[in-house]
């Protein structure tokens, strides 16, 4: 069984030079993302949108089967007067197929890898009055912590080396929260 699983493991790497060249090398892009997250701490429960941002990425790809990427998510938000900031960073292997086309390549694939996620929240509680003076209420709190991160997307690849991706990842920090993250990137590969 051990043998197995190994081999499974390690036979998307031992096909690399069955693969065409074409397929092999390094990426670099940026584009737009939108943040969400389930909380549920002991001061914090909130389940939504957490603000939009920046999306960096890296990649390698290997072969038309396994590329490694390193990504970076930075997001801001205002949702119900609630405020949020954070970013994301996550280690990832995409494994799919790449279609090829007469100018262009589809590759579908589903990622799996490390993420380290930290938000700090301030959450509106709502408004109180007293002897005729009102103020809102929040509460202020700070969530970090780093899990397993699981994801899809597809990355289109023109033959002149520009890519452009949709990728939608959740990042499992602990058992009370999840961060997620979709993004559209564009970029080169080399």
């Amino acid at each position: 069984m051990k043998n197995t699983i190994l081999f499974l493991l390690l036979l998307p790497f031992a096909s690399t030079s069955l693969m065409a060249n074409e397929f092999n090398g390094s990426r670099i892009g940026a584009g737009f993302g939108w943040a969400a997250a389930d909380y549920d701490s002991y001061s914090t429960w909130y389940d939504g949108r957490t603000g939009d941002g920046i999306s960096v990425t890296y990649g390698y790809d290997f072969n038309r089967v396994v590329g490694l990427n390193i990504n970076y998510q930075k997001n801001d938000g205002t949702v119900d007067k609630s405020e949020f900031s954070g970013s994301t960073y996550s280690l990832d292997l995409d494994i799919g197929w790449a279609f090829t086309f007469d100018s262009w390549s589809l590759k579908p694939y589903g990622a799996l890898g490390f993420g380290k996620h930290s938000q700090d929240i301030k959450q509106y509680l709502g408004t109180s009055c007293s002897y005729g003076v009102c103020k809102d209420e929040f509460n202020e709190e700070s969530i970090d912590g780093s899990g397993l991160s699981l994801g899809f997307g597809v990355r289109a690849q023109m033959n002149n080396g520009i890519y452009v991706e949709l990728r939608d990842d959740a990042l499992l920090v602990d058992s009370d929260s999840i961060s997620g993250r979709t993004a559209f990137i564009g970029g080169y590969k080399f």
